[in-house]
């Protein structure tokens, strides 16, 4: 019965620390853009990751998605393998199967949606386990918000008597702050 309980302790235990190594990753520094087209800038989506986003929502003079910061490796080398549909951007981080696997990091990642014309994007979502996410865009994007956290804090501006697009953010546990601010 000793030995049985025994084996049974160490197999928790390497199980234990698999699922630790696994969640606490090393991190790399992901600088990475797409050129997107009109239509693919209908629909923006991140989701699967466990970290703090920093989204900025702007008006330019190209139509772009940027991605930067620190990630776990694993996320890192995936960002290779995302490319845009055709009315699409889809930065999926969840496995194969769709489970979303909560690899923690403390650094936060920085993403700009930057777009020619503000009726371009359609709907912006982001779904994340754990993290804080802060949105800030210009003035002119008039969109209607859909946030949601199981814990946290949600900060929004009023919403506009007409929307041309809409933000959506799913959280499990963290806040979500969203900000309008006015080009000088």
């Amino acid at each position: 019965m000793k030995k049985k309980l025994l084996i049974i302790l160490c197999c928790m235990t390497a199980m234990g620390l698999l699922v630790f190594s696994y969640v606490n990753e090393d991190e790399a520094y992901v600088n990475k853009n797409w050129e997107l087209t009109s239509d693919q800038m209908k629909n923006i989506t991140i989701k699967g990751i466990s970290q703090d986003v920093d989204i900025y929502l702007q008006k330019g003079e190209t139509n772009q998605l940027l991605l930067e910061g620190l990630m776990p490796v694993s996320f890192a080398e995936k960002l290779a393998d995302f490319h845009p549909g055709n009315e699409e951007m889809v930065l999926d981080f969840a496995t194969s199967m769709g489970i979303s696997v909560a690899k923690i990091s403390g650094d936060k990642l920085k993403m700009i949606v930057r777009t020619t014309d503000e009726t371009n994007v359609e709907k912006l979502l982001v779904q994340i386990n754990k993290g804080n996410v802060y949105i800030e865009q210009d003035k002119v994007f008039a969109n209607s918000y859909e946030l949601k956290t199981n814990q946290g804090v949600v900060s929004q501006p009023d919403q506009k008597s007409v929307t041309q697009g809409s933000i959506k953010v799913e959280l499990g546990f963290g806040d979500i702050t969203v900000n309008v601010f006015e080009e000088e």
